[in-house]
């Protein structure tokens, strides 16, 4: 239950990044280098695609120590 809660809420921010209105894309995304959104998308392709050979201590170290860094820089740039 947890595994799947921890897939889920990876695997939401990249798509999500992707309904921001175009302006807001460029001005932050495009812009934004203390954001790493490649390796952000790279990581939930992994996780979606590879199912049963994820590292599960590879996402809580994610979860763990980037997650709510990357919630903070978000924060400020939706303030």
């Amino acid at each position: 239950e947890n595994r799947l809660r921890l897939f889920l809420l990876i695997s939401v921010v990249p798509p999500l990044s992707a309904c921001l209105p175009p302006y807001t894309t460029v001005q932050f995304l495009g812009t934004t280098s203390a954001i790493p959104w490649a390796e952000i998308v790279a990581t939930r392709n992994v996780l979606i695609h590879e199912y049963f050979g994820v590292d599960l201590g590879a996402v809580w170290k994610i979860v763990r120590d980037d997650l709510p860094a990357l919630a903070e820089q978000l924060k400020k740039l939706l303030a």
